[in-house]
């Protein structure tokens, strides 16, 4: 499995500091790629008396269960279990 990236780990690392501050929300945005409403986990902040809003992570609309295996899964195994080579 590849290691997470920086930027991926920088941004986490951004939503912790806003949870501990209690700056996060919840927000409903428009995905103009898909075209499409979602719901994001957005940190808040106050720069020059106007709110900023950095978004860090998209919520799954589906049953996350059925579609995202875990960390170290055996992805080769999976795909034999159900016939796919």
């Amino acid at each position: 499995m590849p290691a997470i990236e920086k930027g991926y780990k920088k941004n986490f690392e951004t939503f912790l500091r806003a949870a501990k501050n209690g700056d996060v929300a919840l927000t409903d945005c428009y995905d103009i790629v898909e075209k499409k409403s979602v719901r994001m986990l957005t940190a808040i902040s106050f720069v020059d008396g106007e709110y900023v809003m950095a978004p860090i992570a998209v919520m799954v609309d589906c049953d996350p269960y059925e579609r995202y295996l875990p960390p170290g899964y055996d992805v080769q195994e999976e795909n034999k279990d159900e016939g796919n080579t």
